[in-house]
């Protein structure tokens, strides 16, 4: 999750959270450009930037890439995406 200067930004990835994910995630979450750092054995990184997914799994942690035009995954359904990849990520921790 990217910051921007428009407060509307973060407001609707805080609802995107609470909408999309499972209560218990509902206040683990970090916003910020650093991604990376927060990579590690455990943790799960949602973006939809293939080099920063990649800098997260490299420091350990899980990413799931959001389909978006300027990636791989694109063409697919996000939201049945997302939820299949995210069971099956919860799974196999």
């Amino acid at each position: 999750m990217s910051i921007t200067i428009d407060p509307e930004c973060l407001a609707g990835k805080l609802e995107w959270i609470h909408c999309h994910m499972p209560s218990w995630m509902h206040r683990q979450y970090a916003i910020t450009p650093e991604k990376h750092r927060f990579g590690h054995p455990g943790a799960l990184l949602i973006d939809d930037s293939p080099s920063n997914v990649d800098a997260f799994v490299a420091r350990g942690g899980r990413g799931l890439l959001v389909p978006r035009p300027w990636n791989a995954v694109w063409g697919r359904d996000p939201r049945k995406y997302l939820q299949e990849n995210l069971e099956n990520l919860l799974q196999n921790q």
